[in-house]
Parts: C-alpha cells; structure tokens; sequence
C-alpha cells in the first residue's frame, strides 16, 4: 500500500497553517507519523492520540502541547498556548485567538 507523510498530504490540500484538530488511531504507527512531522509548518490546536507511545508524547510535550484528558486509551492534547497551565483549565478566548 503506498502511503504519504502527513506534512505531504496537508500542503498538497491547501491546509491551513494553523489546524484546529487532529486525531490520530492508526493501530501503533502514530509515532511513525509523527516522529518527524514539522511542527514549525503546522499547527494543531488539538490533538488526540490512542495509545501515544512514551517517545511520542515526549516529541508532543517538546512541540508545545500539554494533556488535558485521558479517557481510556486516549490523550487528548491541547496546545500549551490555549492552557492555563497552572489550573489546568482550558481558555476558549485563546482557542478563538489561535497559536501565535
């Protein structure tokens, strides 16, 4: 089967810099997809991930998003910019503001 990175199939569909989601349950591979993904070409304000593997939530915490939830098998992340990271609480005035 052939396949194309993430960053190949935003640019080649016109996506915005900044995405509002992304969730990602691709049965183990979402390091694979993410592991080299240019962060500082695109943006998610939002992302859920099954299972993240430890050294994919570690690239995640690196490109700037922090765990809101996790429910079952899923993290959802939100980018640190829309946290109030000492409540923990999200801010929708920041969500409307977007990632700067």
């Amino acid at each position: 089967m052939d396949t194309l990175p993430l960053v190949d199939v935003l640019s080649e569909h016109g996506a915005p810099m900044e995405i509002d989601y992304l969730s990602i349950d691709v049965e183990g591979a979402e390091y694979r997809i993410l592991a080299k993904f240019p962060f500082s070409q695109y943006a998610f304000k939002a992302i859920t991930i099954e299972r993240p593997s430890a050294a994919l939530q570690e690239i995640l915490i690196r490109e700037g998003y922090v765990v809101v939830l996790n429910y079952k098998e899923d993290l959802y992340y939100v980018h640190r910019e829309l946290v109030d990271v000492s409540t923990a609480r999200f801010d929708t005035a920041r969500w409307f503001g977007g990632i700067k």
